[in-house]
């Protein structure tokens, strides 16, 4: 019973969030590889994942949509295989814009949760 309320209340703020990210032209999973890249500086996909509840498939596509949208740059790394992915000017400046949308500041994400009183 707890495990299915806390699916459902992680699906709320998910939503949440992802309402309130729109506003800056980002959802919640594009924001947090964001967030992780401007903390990280640079880091190649197996320490992405390694942060997020994310399959592998869903974070190549996410890293990929960033790459084409231009927020997100990609080098080589030591073997043919690795890719060290970092954030662009543009990058920087959309985490910047979806930062208080990102932050609950600024957003209307507690009023919108304690509008919804838990209901999914």
């Amino acid at each position: 019973m707890r495990v299915r309320i806390c699916e459902r209340v992680t699906r709320i703020v998910t939503r949440i969030y992802d309402q309130e990210l729109r506003k800056a032209g980002l959802e919640i999973t594009q924001f947090g590889l964001l967030t992780a890249l401007a903390t990280a500086g640079e880091a190649n996909q197996k320490r992405l994942s390694a942060g997020f509840a994310m399959d592998s498939t869903t974070l190549t596509r996410t890293l990929g949509l960033l790459r084409r949208q231009g927020l997100v740059r990609v080098r080589r790394g030591k073997d043919r295989r690795e890719r060290l992915f970092r954030l662009t000017q543009a990058g920087k400046r959309q985490m910047a814009e979806a930062q208080p949308y990102g932050s609950g500041r600024n957003s209307d994400c507690g009023r919108n949760l304690a509008i919804r009183g838990g209901k999914a």
